[in-house]
């Protein structure tokens, strides 16, 4: 509307808003709620030192639609959210590949945002492994 500088009835906003919603929830509804498959928390994450920044990921798979989903939140000392992060991919072949791929993202995240120094955390055990060695 505002590219055509044609007017838009106010009293048209509510029923076109509830139109779009329907439409949405149409075209991204599927038959049944799809399965998320977790990967278990063995380590308890704790806040970092009050002079730090830390950098958490998480990942989940699912499978029914055959996507993951990357999760990305970055904390200050004092536990408060400065920046957070979701994405949806396409599956990745493994588990193993979507755990990489989020510590990936969670990385780039923090530099994207100017963040030259902080802690990454996140339950994907291998990974870490892989990336403190």
């Amino acid at each position: 509307m505002r590219v055509k500088n044609e007017d838009f009835p106010i009293s048209q906003v509510g029923p076109f808003a509830l139109q779009a919603l329907q439409d949405f929830s149409c075209a991204n509804s599927i038959a049944q709620a799809p399965t998320v498959t977790k990967f278990p928390s063995h380590s308890r994450l704790s806040p970092p030192p009050l002079s730090s920044l830390k950098v958490n990921f998480d990942e989940a798979t699912f499978k029914d639609i055959g996507k993951a989903g990357l999760g990305v939140v970055i904390r200050n000392g004092h536990g408060q959210v400065l920046a957070s992060l979701s994405e949806q991919i396409h599956l990745p072949f493994s588990s193993d590949m979507v755990e990489a791929l989020a510590a990936a993202r969670a990385t780039s995240f923090a530099l994207e945002i100017g963040l030259s120094s902080f802690i990454l955390e996140g339950n994907a055990q291998a990974v870490i492994k892989i990336l403190n060695s």
